[in-house]
């Protein structure tokens, strides 16, 4: 159950970021939900990990499609495509 309400919490976090953001807005939105910067950056981490965001380049994060997000766990996804 716990996790379940951990992971129910990064895609609520998740959603309130716009499509492309900074770490400096996450962190923004993270202050206005209580969260600290830390935990901030252990959720970006941990949702580019679970294939909900990609790092575009240090420090700016953009959200991954559903239908891209399929194709990466399905192993179908390339790069150059």
């Amino acid at each position: 159950m716990i996790a379940f309400q951990t992971e129910h919490l990064h895609l609520a976090f998740l959603q309130a970021l716009p499509k492309q953001f900074t770490k400096a807005v996450a962190i923004q939105v993270g202050e206005e939900w209580g969260i600290s910067e830390r935990a901030v950056t252990n959720k970006l981490n941990r949702l580019c990990r679970d294939c909900y965001l990609e790092r575009v380049r240090h420090g700016v994060f953009a959200k991954i499609s559903t239908t891209k997000r399929r194709a990466i766990s399905s192993g179908k996804h390339r790069d150059a495509a």
